[in-house]
């Protein structure tokens, strides 16, 4: 942790060490007194804040398959998101990939995108991403006023595409089959968002191995950028692991 390059290498450790030995040394001498407890909190504390910032990790094993590497992906969003920091990282990761995925399927500049906090009620925004005239939702777990949303879509002339994880899916649709009598259901159209993401980089990967990892880091740097550009946290970034 001392070390300019912590986590690489130990040189210039020692040098380090032994300057700070002489700093609280110094310090003893000047107030008569050194809290050595409140030393090592504050170094727990450094290191505790350190680990926390570290980014998430994708792996792209060769015997994994992409649904897997993503799924590994959104297990590490819940750990983080388990740990009680207030953060719902694993709705924020979901939203900032399936815009990564647009920004590589449509180009860069043709979707706009938002703060994962950021509420679309009161505003123009009539889902997470708005293109033509469809509308897409976002969401870890669906909800009735997210259904409510969905509805005014339908109302108002759009489709919307709720991307969701697997058990999401089945939520959405017993609410759409109770809802209203049935009204809505077969309006609104349903992805699992592991299917989503992996459909995507076979399909633009040709269905070769080298193509599947040329694309899935194509999104994730797609990711990284939307990251650095809309959120304040930025240990929500991605970097790839061993390949």
């Amino acid at each position: 942790m001392l070390a300019s390059e912590g986590g690489r290498t130990s040189r210039g450790s020692m040098q380090l060490m032994m300057d700070y030995i002489e700093l609280l040394n110094q310090l003893h001498k000047n107030n008569g007194t050194l809290d050595l407890l409140a030393c090592e909190c504050f170094w727990i504390a450094k290191a505790k804040d350190y680990f926390e910032r570290r980014p998430f990790i994708l792996s792209i094993d060769p015997l994994w398959g992409v649904r897997r590497a993503i799924r590994h992906l959104l297990s590490q969003a819940q750990n983080r998101q388990n740990e009680g920091t207030g953060s719902k990282f694993v709705g924020s990761l979901m939203q900032h990939m399936v815009g990564a995925k647009l920004d590589v399927l449509l180009g860069e500049g043709n979707i706009k995108h938002h703060h994962s906090n950021q509420n679309d009620s009161g505003s123009s925004r009539r889902g997470d991403f708005d293109y033509e005239d469809m509308v897409l939702h976002v969401t870890n777990m669906p909800t009735e006023a997210l259904l409510s949303k969905c509805i005014t879509n339908l109302e108002g002339g759009y489709k919307p595409l709720v991307i969701t994880s697997s058990k999401g899916t089945v939520v959405l649709e017993a609410l759409l089959e109770t809802f209203g009598n049935g009204a809505y259901d077969g309006g609104v159209d349903i992805l699992e968002f592991e299917q989503f993401l992996a459909s995507n980089v076979i399909e633009l990967g040709r269905f070769n191995a080298a193509g599947r990892k040329a694309s899935l880091s194509k999104i994730i740097e797609a990711y990284n950028r939307i990251i650095e550009t809309v959120e304040y946290d930025l240990s929500m970034k991605i970097e790839l692991g061993d390949q």
